[in-house]
This record gives C-alpha cells, sequence and structure tokens, in this order.
C-alpha cells in the first residue's frame, strides 16, 4: 500500500482525549464557557449554555482565526 492510498483510506473524524472549557465573550451577547467533554458510551458532548451549534463553530472559528500556529504547514484545504 502506497502513502497515499493509506491516507486516502483515513476515515474523517475528530475525537477528544480530556475534557476542556472554552471561555467565550461577543459583543452584543455577553459572555460564558462551554465545556466539551465525553460521556461513559464514548460520545463528545458540549454544556453549551443554551447556545446553538452555528454559534458554538463561530466561537471556535475565532479561536483559530487568532491563535498563532507552532509549526509550519503546507494549506490544505
Amino acid at each position: 500500500m502506497s502513502i497515499q492510498e493509506f491516507l486516502d483510506s483515513c476515515n474523517d473524524t475528530v475525537d477528544i482525549d480530556n475534557s476542556f472549557t472554552l471561555s467565550w465573550s461577543k459583543e452584543g451577547v455577553g459572555f460564558g464557557e462551554f465545556r466539551f467533554y465525553k460521556s461513559e458510551d464514548e460520545a463528545i458532548h458540549i454544556n453549551n449554555e443554551c447556545m446553538g451549534k452555528n454559534f458554538i463553530k463561530n466561537v471556535l472559528c475565532n479561536m483559530v482565526d487568532i491563535a498563532i500556529l507552532d509549526d509550519p504547514y503546507e494549506k490544505i484545504e
């Protein structure tokens, strides 16, 4: 199997190793925290304080946009 065949066989997935809390604030909305954790059945949960998935996605995207990447990277879209 070639390296590319191996890479092509990888499934799209995401997982968390430990629970973590993300603090946020948004002008006109307020502030809060999202806690990401796994339940006993290994499902990922978010204590979302009544905020929807699109809001959570925007907060996560904002975090990535303001973060400094520690390693050089090639643009992969």
